[in-house]
């Protein structure tokens, strides 16, 4: 059963008489992604998420298990080693992967071909399948046992979206040879999607060898000459270049996310093998994290494992609170109960109100928040000025900003605290219990569990305002009349509306400030607006941040819907 293939300039391709040799693939992750890059701190292109697994995973997992595969690494070296180490922490495969280390895209005149001679010493002596990082494949109906052979083989594929590609085409002698053009969205043509089967490995070496330096982007071509190689066509719709922003875009709607997480540009959250998988940049958020995982218990689940760049628990299995309050049986006050449990019991039910400026939360509520508007005028410069939003007018950002009351919000009130507490980093497990998700790394410097309750109460109820879900599948608009006048819309459910009511009674029952919480949960959202993608939802956050400031400093009512 051949699952679609077809192949070309031959009739008919018995099953192998021998056995299959080939047990290894060989995964380049060395290059800077420079068709990706957006001048902003991404994770490399193997780390691209699809649908709650990166890149590289999905492309590993192509593959038997029982497969050797090698991974070259050279830009983000440890990140993307990390990466794939933790995807594989509990993983057959794991034992059979192993890594090369490269300085080939950081070398003058040097790029993919010399990555794959680098990878020599663990290549040079078997039949392998080359597997470019950004051809992702999707996989129903993709056995390799039904197709590779033992000879050199050739996958090619009509592209989804434009770009420049290899392709096969006949040479002064007659014989094939490789050619390189421009190639359209769904182009009729057949590109070369960067899989290939290197069979006869000692000619692929020599040739690779010979013409390396002369050609450093031309990679595994190089070794393999279309007159000398099988080829085999990929049915319609099954290759994706992730390489490129729109190819990137098109595999991303065929492997949609499923759970309510946006994105954000130096960090991703994982699942796979029953694991919940964060991965960021900074080792210092990692670390952070894990330590504060010890802090919060039993609220928060233990930590598995952790690498520099890396931590991993066990999914935990219960329902978003945001799905939850769609419930109009959910006990709120059951919730808020829980809530109340949390933030005081490790100070014997009290709160404590600090008499004095806090100069770590000083730093952390006004400088960071002047540094973050500051990020966002560089992005949106249009973000400044004075306007009109959903009718209330609202003054320059840069004069609400000197009107909050930095000073006062930074004399805090002592807790324990979560650091990002919204609704879809709370999991109701059980009718009376909940387990907090996605907790913050540090809360002003501190990796200790107590901090400001204000900050979770401002996350909580930015998260009630601003469902998730909700942005994720776009359910949210942001629209200028070009005088002047704002317009923010944003699906706004029953349950989150009764859920934020509810939390503002129980905060003045408590005995807290609801306009504290207001003000708190307008720099919220000054603070994470630049940090979004797409640009059209970092400008809704950063203006619904101004309209909410704007209401905390004057008590004028928000129309918000």
């Amino acid at each position: 059963m051949w699952f679609g293939w077809k192949i070309v300039m031959v009739e008919q391709i018995p099953p192998p008489s021998t056995p299959l040799v080939t047990k290894t693939v060989f995964v380049p992750c060395a290059g800077l992604g420079s068709r990706l890059s957006e001048g902003r701190r991404n994770l490399p292109k193997p780390l691209s998420d699809l649908g709650g697994i990166p890149a590289v995973a999905r492309i590993i997992r192509l593959y038997p298990e029982n497969w050797d595969v090698v991974v070259a690494l050279g830009h983000d070296e440890d990140l993307v080693k990390d990466g794939i180490e933790a995807l594989f922490a509990r993983d057959p495969r794991r034992e059979n992967v192993s890594f090369v280390h490269t300085r080939s895209f950081e070398m003058e005149n040097q790029g993919l071909s010399h990555t794959i001679i680098s990878a020599g010493q663990m290549l040079a002596d078997r039949p392998f399948v080359f597997h470019a990082v950004d051809a992702l494949i999707e996989p129903s109906g993709f056995e390799y046992s039904d197709w590779l052979k033992n000879a050199d083989q050739l996958l090619f594929a009509r592209p989804m979206t434009a770009g420049r590609y290899r392709y096969a085409k006949p040479g002064e002698n007659g014989n094939l040879e490789w050619g390189l053009r421009d190639f359209e969205s769904c182009d009729p043509g057949m590109a070369y999607v960067g899989v290939s089967h290197i069979f006869e490995w000692s000619r692929f070496w020599q040739r690779l060898e010979e013409f390396a330096d002369d050609n450093p982007e031309s990679g595994e071509t190089l070794g393999l000459q279309p007159a000398q190689c099988e080829f085999l066509n990929l049915p319609p719709g099954k290759w994706f270049d992730i390489g490129s922003k729109p190819g990137l875009t098109a595999a991303r709607k065929a492997f949609p996310q499923q759970r309510n997480i946006l994105a954000k540009s130096e960090e991703a959250i994982w699942f796979l093998n029953s694991d919940v998988i964060k991965i960021h940049r900074d080792p210092l958020f990692i670390s952070g994290r894990v330590e504060r995982a010890r802090a919060l218990a039993p609220y928060v689940p233990p930590i598995r494992s952790f690498n520099d760049h890396t931590y991993s628990y066990r999914e935990v299995t219960g329902t978003e609170l945001s799905k939850a309050l769609r419930d109009p049986n959910f006990d709120l006050e059951g919730f808020f109960d829980f809530m109340w449990e949390f933030w005081t019991a490790a100070q014997s039910g009290l709160v404590k109100v600090s008499p004095t400026v806090d100069s770590a939360y000083l730093e952390f509520y006004r400088d960071k928040t002047l540094d973050r508007v500051s990020q966002l005028l560089e992005r949106f410069p249009f973000m400044q000025d004075e306007c009109q939003i959903n009718g209330v007018r609202v003054r320059e950002l840069s004069k609400a900003c000197d009107q909050i009351p930095w000073e006062t919000i930074a004399t805090i009130t002592s807790s324990r605290i979560h650091g990002d507490l919204h609704p879809e980093n709370i999991l109701l497990t059980q009718p009376d219990r909940f387990m907090l998700l996605d907790w913050r790394q540090d809360v002003a410097g501190s990796s200790g569990a107590l901090g400001d309750i204000y900050y979770d109460l401002g996350k909580l109820a930015h998260g009630f305002r601003v469902d998730h879900g909700v942005v994720a599948t776009g359910g949210y608009s942001v629209s200028d009349n070009n005088e002047g006048g704002i317009s923010l819309q944003i699906n706004w459910g029953l349950g989150k509306q009764r859920g934020l009511e509810s939390f503002r009674r129980r905060v003045e029952g408590w005995g807290l400030s609801w306009h504290r919480v207001l003000i708190m949960e307008s720099i919220i959202y000054l603070n994470i607006a630049p940090l979004h993608e797409p640009d059209e939802y970092a400008i809704f956050l950063g203006y619904l941040g101004r309209l909410t400031a704007e209401t905390a400093l004057d008590f004028v009512p928000s129309n918000l819907s």
